[in-house]
């Protein structure tokens, strides 16, 4: 009997027994939108936005309007009723904002919502999950349900945690993607229920609502979720304040919407309201990514509390509750008991009148890590939310003059301001194209602030041609086996001319980091590993997942370069990094001789993929100098950090080595050629050329692989300056060395160095 208790005790507290009739499944969400869509269909649309890739279940979202086939010049707000399977209260809460919107069109405020907003609600964006919540498989059950161990079955666990199998769609967005849970990775008792997807926007779920984003703009939006821990119950969660050190830039205006929502909506006993947070923790949630992505201002709401599928009176008064959110932004847009601050207006071309798709910003509320925001490409037209003050309002677009103006909003009007840009008169960068050798691909890059330009002209073409417009540009000419070339212009109007002579690369330094870090001075916890993306071999800053806060590390080319008799130098660079956005900086850095200070050749900061850079560095041909790259962090906030890949310098033409310049610093050259042949045309011996900053006694000498010395090839005291000496490949003995690896060394008073060389016979 004790037994039979106990079971019964936790088969109630799982819940297993099936939900209340209330609750809606996919079928009924389907039909009933279907019903009230017949009933409506001058105001309500239903749209099918893709299938789900398990079981092809739709992913069905309402569009509630007053010219409802229309996409209208007006502002959209976004309803996300479920994310997470068992959390079905926020598909109730749709349903029932749906039901309401349309039951009362007519009345007020609902028929000036209908009459000025797009009102967009998903019921569930997360079908699949909630199949398996309704058809009463597991009522604890959270993700999707994608095959993670590719059996081609359903892999889940009756209970919290240890479903095999689904991705947590709230954490399968890409900003921050990083710092969520990988696979079947344990979190508690929660074990594999928080799991981020092998990619962001792996799920088609996730990549739905991102195509619907991208087409609506939405200004607001509410994401309704539930807390099966009860820790983060009746809590309302805004853009962020990361460790609550980082805030994000908008974070008073966010803060000060937060409490408002909030304190409409009053908890479950009676006692208090909604708690308001901004997001402390990344791992690519929504609200986050919505705001960073598109500026929409997204809550994410935790309904109810660790009673996550109430019966039928706790639930309608929780609907009653939490309804109050939504009505309150759509009221905010409107001005209906409200204030109503917004800038908003329309961007168009001076001259053709016609409606242009343009970046826009407002002055100190433009974070790094924002994707640009453009107008809307049907109406040009540009929204931003905002309290009562007085902004600069930035509006630009490739081709056309910078547009900046000062905005004062009130909280009882839309700041409306038109702009009209004007476009730059139209120049052309033209020439003709020659190779001191087979010719290659041309690749021209116009840079731009907004983003660069590439134009790819066939090896067979003399002459190259580029549409552009007036004003200063710079424009780099590069070509498989060929030095780069970088040139500076101010364009007039009309053509410009400027012939192309390429020539045959030089390269002074190569990486390709098949070895070690023999070339290399190493300062920090750099490593030889695989960027885990493109899977090429790079080195990477640290060994651990993210870099450490407040540090520097560097990694700097052992020795100095003659850089005299250079042209046409540049560094070529395959990398990629993600960095915190504006904080944490990776530097290419130059030290010429006699400097006392690095010189910062470039600074980067954010996300980008492995992509190939090209340095100028031509303002220190004719020097000797020093390269390196730096990661510097400052005290709060990590993320994955740098990957090296192969990486050159090059130049037009070669560098003399014998220069009488004396070296600043110490230095071992790479040998050459390496490897080299023994009894072969090609090479019967190999030169190393080495530096001395100071005269004193030195030891430059051969060892193999397990530390033996081989040949000792000086042993004296030497003069300060520019040294070189060759090997033949015998040992002290005279006889031949055996083909492999070795290393040669380089010993001073003060210093030693050492490289690789191979040898084969």
């Amino acid at each position: 009997m004790k037994k039979l208790i106990l079971m019964i005790f936790i088969l109630a507290v799982m819940n297993i027994w099936g939900l209340d009739p209330i609750y809606h499944s996919n079928a009924e969400i389907a039909a009933e939108l279907d019903s009230l869509q017949q009933q409506y269909p001058d105001i309500m649309l239903v749209r099918n936005l893709g299938y789900t890739a398990t079981d092809s279940l739709p992913v069905l979202a309402v569009k509630i309007s007053n010219n409802v086939t229309v996409d209208e010049d007006e502002p959209a707000v976004l309803f996300l009723g479920q994310c997470h399977a068992e959390e079905v209260m926020g598909v109730e809460i749709s349903m029932a904002l749906i039901n309401k919107l349309l039951l009362y069109h007519n009345a007020t405020p609902y028929r000036y919502w209908l009459d000025s907003i797009e009102i967009w609600i998903v019921p569930t964006h997360n079908p699949e999950g909630l199949q398996v919540v309704t058809d009463e498989w597991d009522t604890t059950y959270r993700k999707n349900k994608t095959d993670m161990n590719n059996n081609g079955l359903f892999d889940y666990d009756v209970g919290v945690g240890h479903d095999l199998d689904g991705v947590d769609l709230n954490r399968n967005y890409d900003f921050n993607w990083v710092h969520g849970d990988t696979l079947w990775s344990p979190e508690g008792d929660q074990l594999y229920d928080y799991y981020r997807g092998p990619a962001p926007f792996s799920e088609p779920e996730a990549q739905y609502l991102k195509a619907l984003a991208d087409e609506q703009h939405f200004i607001y939006s509410i994401a309704w979720h539930s807390s099966r821990t009860g820790n983060l119950s009746q809590k309302i969660f805004y853009p962020w304040n990361w460790e609550g050190a980082k805030p994000c830039v908008d974070l008073e205006f966010n803060t000060e919407m937060g409490n408002t929502v909030a304190h409409l909506i009053e908890n479950e006993s009676g006692t208090g309201y909604y708690e308001p947070f901004a997001t402390d923790g990344r791992n690519a949630k929504a609200h986050d990514w919505f705001y960073n992505e598109y500026g929409t201002l997204q809550f994410e709401i935790e309904a109810g509390t660790s009673n996550l599928q109430p019966g039928p009176d706790l639930l309608q008064d929780t609907i009653d509750r939490c309804i109050n959110a939504p009505y309150y932004l759509m009221n905010r847009i409107y001005g209906y008991n409200a204030d109503k601050a917004m800038i908003t207006g329309h961007v168009t071309d001076a001259v053709t009148g016609d409606l242009l798709q343009a970046e826009y910003f407002i002055e100190g509320h433009n974070a790094p890590s924002f994707t640009p925001r453009f107008s809307d490409e049907l109406y040009g037209r540009f929204w931003w939310q905002c309290a009562s003050s007085t902004y600069t309002l930035h509006i630009r677009k490739k081709g056309y003059q910078d547009y900046s103006s000062s905005v004062s909003v009130s909280n009882y009007f839309w700041a409306t301001h038109e702009v009209a840009l004007q476009p730059l008169p139209e120049a052309s960068i033209t020439g003709n194209v020659s190779f001191s050798g087979e010719p290659n691909d041309l690749i021209v890059k116009v840079c731009h602030e907004m983003g660069d330009e590439y134009f790819t002209f066939p090896a067979g073409e003399q002459e190259y041609n580029i549409d552009w417009w007036e004003g200063e540009a710079e424009v780099v000419f590069s070509a498989g086996g060929y030095a780069t070339q970088f040139a500076y212009m101010d364009l007039a109007e009309g053509m410009n001319t400027y012939d192309i002579q390429m020539e045959p690369e030089v390269v002074l330094f190569s990486e390709d980091w098949q070895g070690d870090f023999s070339q290399w001075n190493v300062d920090g916890d750099w490593y030889i590993g695989i960027d885990p993306v493109y899977g090429i071999p790079s080195a990477k800053d640290t060994s651990n997942q993210f870099y450490a806060n407040s540090s520097e590390s560097t990694l700097e080319i052992d020795g100095f370069f003659n850089f005299h008799g250079a042209s046409d130098l540049s560094l070529e660079v395959l990398h990629a990094y993600h960095t915190e956005h504006g904080c944490d900086f990776c530097y290419v850095e130059i030290k010429p001789d006699g400097s006392e200070s690095w010189d910062v050749i470039s600074a980067m900061s954010g996300v980008q993929d492995m992509h190939m850079d090209r340095f100028d560095l031509s303002d220190y041909v004719n020097t000797y100098s020093r390269l390196r790259f730096r990661l510097s962090t400052d005290v709060s906030i990590d993320d994955p950090g740098w990957w090296l890949g192969e990486m050159k310098l090059v130049s037009a033409t070669a560098v003399d080595q014998q220069k009488n310049e004396l070296p600043a610093v110490t230095t071992l050259g790479v040998s050459y050629p390496n490897p080299f042949y023994l009894n072969n045309a090609r090479s019967g011996a190999c030169k190393i050329d080495f530096a001395l900053a100071a005269p004193g006694e030195i030891v430059l000498a051969v060892y193999n692989l397990k530390g033996q010395k081989v040949r000792t090839l000086l042993s004296e005291t030497m003069p300060n300056g520019n040294h070189s000496v060759s090997w033949d490949g015998r040992n002290n003995k005279g006889k031949q060395a055996g083909s492999g690896v070795y290393f040669y060394q380089l010993k001073t008073e003060t210093k030693t160095l050492n490289r690789k060389m191979i040898l084969i016979k």
